[in-house]
């Protein structure tokens, strides 16, 4: 069996070297690899970094790359630079800024905290005007970004034409065509570096200028409205970032993946937990959607963990009325399962977070009695309805019952943040004693203020929710995804991966099996690049229609089939926390350590067909798998500073092999510690029932395989195995679903 602290023992010297490298402060360590992006936004034009165009589409591709972004308000004045390495700045400007002096000034020579050189990302406008273009500062500024501003203006028109255009950066979703009208007098300084040069009257004008350090792109480059809805992309946003952001091989912290396969995990909405099926006789009690939820989505399906978000309003009939007596049974009878990871959404179901930063228990009766959001300041409120209480006729009354506009569905019980938040996180947990905390999932439009992201922290718990975005061949394109989350200053709160149910049906309103149509968001995001795991979600009121539930039963399917890690949804948020939080710190050409990573168990190398994980060199890494030219490299949970040591290597397996103990390839389990020691590898899997596991190991050997049982001694499953004439050796455990399983892998180390 594999002991954690035998394991922690083994890494003792790495562990304590790093601990020894320097304080917690992170420039203080000069071989840290810059992973921090300073996103400029203008607060004077957009209300705050949630509604830039940063976060809603360019943050996702950056997320990609490994880099977290820290948003600055320059209308506050420049900002002064974190406490880490920055790798670059990015702005996105729709105008000149209300300070472009102080803008210029602080982008003209930047040194990071660190002494580093970030690069310089400008999308959109430079934010400066014409009248401080000339100034020493602006002329800095626009040097470093390798262009220059020239007085007055281009006619961009008939007479314009196209000198030189990257066809493998432009193109990408849609056509690069000519921006009519008057334009900036834009040219790149290294003609080499303009990837789209126009010429209109003689005037040369570059759109796009892309080099190592820097981008520059106009806006007409960048989305065009797509008439069916969202926004295409010309160029390809990733390439763009890759040309400026190029450097040496370094770790990428992915969310994507886990024990060398696409992460898995599925959250189900409290939305329509009471609603009732149509009677098929009448006279007849139709069940409730969560009934038909427990017993067609869930129970069928014990080897996918699913996280199924409470709404305690749904159970409680002094606020529900007497059908919420059946959905709290509906409750503790999933809760019970071992599939199921607890999850809530508050109490009553919060529509529209931003209503409640500042509540106001009149201004809430005020919409219920009007059926107005943002009544002109004054207006009467109906003596009836003084009250929230007032509003309704009984218990069971839902406010959206009385206007659409509702902040809350149940407003008939006094507004109070931590009952909302941590006091409900409270609850459910009390409702499985001895299990992890509960997941909070956002409701509504899932913008929560950061007093209610705090409050969900100091309860212990993670949040999910917001975000995640659709691609199906009817809005095919990358800019319908959010990023990883957003950081703010109550903390994370961490985005779904993808769209649910209700945005394929628009909201049960329209083709109640479209959500069928989530095999091809899943195929768009995974080839040619793997972009966000495999995120199944979907609300309660899917069970009540026959074809929304087929819809849903088949996504399970093929969850059940493809080749996927299933973890539960709280797994998933912390991998996002530590993606956040994590170092890299260069110790040589080829090797890192990793730190501060939290629940993020897997680093990914871009461009690297020629290499491959040094086993014997690397310290607390379970194994490595290829895909295409990435290198996807598992870390071991158990090893707090892991250290990954890459060589010149093309085999497919990735690894750079040692000795006959088997290491990790690929696994329908999450491997919570592993030990390879001699010929024998120990290990603990987390696993929810038959397990496909890979591994390489020394070829043609036979190897016994054991499975213990829960007390650490007894052989629940063992059987023999061969290797391949490549070393490969392919197992499938029966493991207990949801319990850690220990396992061990070993042949015959004397046969040499």
């Amino acid at each position: 069996m594999v002991r954690r602290g035998l394991i922690r023992k083994r890494y003792a010297l790495v562990v304590a070297s790093a601990l020894i490298a320097g304080p917690a402060l992170a420039c203080l360590d000069a071989g840290e690899v810059p992973r921090t992006i300073v996103a400029l936004y203008d607060g004077d034009r957009v209300p705050s970094a949630r509604a830039t165009r940063i976060h809603r589409y360019a943050e996702m591709a950056l997320n990609h790359l490994g880099y977290r972004l820290l948003y600055r308000d320059v209308s506050q004045g420049f900002p002064p630079w974190p406490e880490q390495p920055v790798a670059a700045t990015i702005s996105w400007f729709d105008a000149p800024v209300g300070d472009p002096v102080n803008l210029a000034a602080g982008l003209a020579a930047p040194t990071g905290s660190c002494g580093e050189t970030p690069a310089l990302l400008v999308l959109g406008e430079t934010g400066l005007t014409d009248a401080v273009a000339s100034l020493p500062d602006s002329e800095a500024y626009l040097d470093r970004l390798g262009v220059a501003l020239e007085p007055g203006e281009v006619a961009l028109g008939a007479y314009t034409s196209i000198e030189r255009m990257n066809d493998e950066v432009l193109g990408f979703e849609t056509d690069f065509t000519l921006p009519m009208g008057p334009h900036p007098r834009i040219t790149a300084r290294d003609a080499a570096a303009s990837q789209l040069r126009l010429h209109s009257n003689e005037a040369p004008i570059d759109l796009l200028v892309a080099a190592p350090g820097v981008l520059y792109a106009d806006d007409s480059v960048l989305l065009r409205e797509d008439p069916r809805g969202g926004a295409l992309w010309i160029a390809d946003p990733i390439r763009l970032f890759e040309a400026a952001l190029a450097g040496p091989v370094r770790p990428i912290p992915d969310t994507t993946t886990l024990s060398g396969r696409r992460v898995y995990f599925a959250t189900v909405a409290s939305e329509g937990w009471l609603m009732r099926l149509p009677a098929q006789e009448f006279g007849d009690q139709p069940p409730l959607a969560s009934e038909v939820l427990s017993s067609d989505l869930v129970e069928p399906y014990p080897d996918l963990p699913i996280s199924v978000a409470l709404l305690l309003g749904d159970l409680d009939p002094d606020i529900a009325g007497p059908a919420a007596s059946r959905g709290r049974e509906v409750a503790s009878h999933l809760l019970g399962l071992p599939q199921v990871q607890l999850a809530t959404s508050g109490r009553s179901m919060i529509r529209d977070w931003g209503f409640f930063a500042a509540y106001d228990a009149g201004s809430e009766a005020e919409v219920l009695a009007t059926g107005v959001r943002d009544a002109p300041a004054g207006s009467l409120v109906a003596s009836a309805v003084q009250t929230l209480g007032d509003a309704f006729s009984g218990p069971a009354a839902s406010a959206l019952d009385i206007t659409p506009f509702a902040p809350r569905k149940y407003a008939n019980l006094a507004f109070d943040l931590s009952d909302e938040t941590g006091g409900a996180v409270a609850v459910v947990a009390e409702m499985a004693p001895g299990a992890q905390a509960p997941l909070y999932v956002w409701s509504g439009n899932a913008e929560p203020f950061a007093g209610a992201i705090a409050e969900v922290s100091a309860a212990g718990a993670r949040n999910l929710g917001g975000g995640g975005g659709a691609a199906p061949v009817t809005h095919p394109s990358l800019s319908q995804f959010w990023p990883l989350g957003l950081e703010t200053d109550g903390g994370l709160q961490v985005y779904d991966a993808l769209g649910g149910d209700a945005i394929y049906t628009n909201f049960w309103s329209s083709d109640l099996s479209g959500f069928q149509m989530l095999r091809q968001t899943l195929e768009r995001t995974e080839t040619p690049r793997r972009l966000k795991p495999f995120h199944l979600s979907f609300a309660a009121r899917s069970a009540v229609d026959f074809a929304s539930r087929i819809a849903v039963r088949g996504n399970l399917e093929l969850a059940r089939g493809a080749e996927v890690t299933p973890v539960t949804a709280a797994r998933y948020a912390g991998a996002v926390s530590g993606f956040m939080e994590a170092r890299t710190i260069a110790e040589g050409p080829l090797a890192w350590r990793i730190e501060d990573r939290g629940d993020l168990q897997t680093v990914r190398f871009d461009a690297a067909a020629g290499l491959g994980l040094d086993l014997g060199a690397s310290e607390g890494v379970l194994g490595a798998r290829r895909a295409g030219t990435s290198l996807y490299v598992a870390l071991d949970p158990d090893m707090p500073v892991p250290r990954i040591v890459l060589g010149e290597h093309e085999a497919a397996t990735g690894m750079i092999q040692e000795g006959t103990a088997p290491a990790l390839v690929e696994a329908r389990a999450e491997v919570l510690a592993m030990a390879r020691v001699d010929c024998t590898t120990r290990a603990t899997l987390l696993g929810y029932g038959e397990a496909g596991t890979e591994w390489i190991a020394a070829p043609n050997r036979t190897y016994e395989v054991t499975l213990y049982g829960p007390d650490g001694a007894d052989r629940a499953y063992w059987e023999q195995v061969a290797t391949d004439a490549e070393g490969m050796l392919s197992v499938r455990l029966p493991l207990p679903p949801g319990l850690p399983a220990e396992i061990s892998i070993t042949d015959d180390c004397s046969r040499g």
